[in-house]
């Protein structure tokens, strides 16, 4: 009989060093991450566009204009951007300055998510949705007051900034 108790006594105990043994000697260790996303904006292929007058002895020069259209691209942000827009400036080969002139730029901004939304030069930024690819439209115009636009070849450019 005490035979039996210490066989089921033994039992017992190896049972329980078994049992116990993993979590008794068990450790955890953690391993943290970190990492920072800078903001960003990413520009597609802008298309360029064409300005044109309304017709003979016309004073203003403009996507607007028939025959005229208007550039466009696009923009992803991954973060709540503001897109703003300069007045165009004289580039290229222009023979002939409109020193007169006023000229003004404008974009309409439209996405998945993003209400059409539009500014010109002079106007409040658009802010862009997160994550979002945002087809641009830009325009511009150059009205020459009561001067009409003598005939040559006119190059512009606008430029579209985002920022935070």
């Amino acid at each position: 009989m005490m035979l039996r108790r210490f066989l089921l006594a033994s039992a017992l105990l190896v049972t329980g060093t078994i049992v116990a043994a993993p979590s008794a000697f068990a450790e955890t260790q953690d391993a943290d991450f970190s990492g920072t996303v800078s903001q960003v904006c990413v520009f597609g292929t802008a298309n360029q566009g064409s300005i044109t007058v309304s017709g003979a002895n016309s004073t203003t020069l403009s996507t607007s204009n028939p025959s005229g259209t208007a550039a466009t691209t696009d923009v992803t942000c991954n973060y709540p951007a503001n897109l703003s827009l300069a007045a165009p400036v004289a580039s290229g080969s222009n023979t002939t300055t409109l020193s007169s002139a006023t000229f003004t730029s404008s974009v309409a901004a439209s996405g998945a998510t993003l209400a059409s939304s539009s500014t010109t030069n002079t106007g409040s930024s658009i802010t862009l949705v997160t994550g979002e690819t945002e087809a641009l439209a830009v325009g511009m115009s150059a009205n020459n007051g009561s001067t009409i636009i003598p005939a040559d070849h006119y190059d512009y450019t606008v430029t579209l900034t985002v920022a935070p």
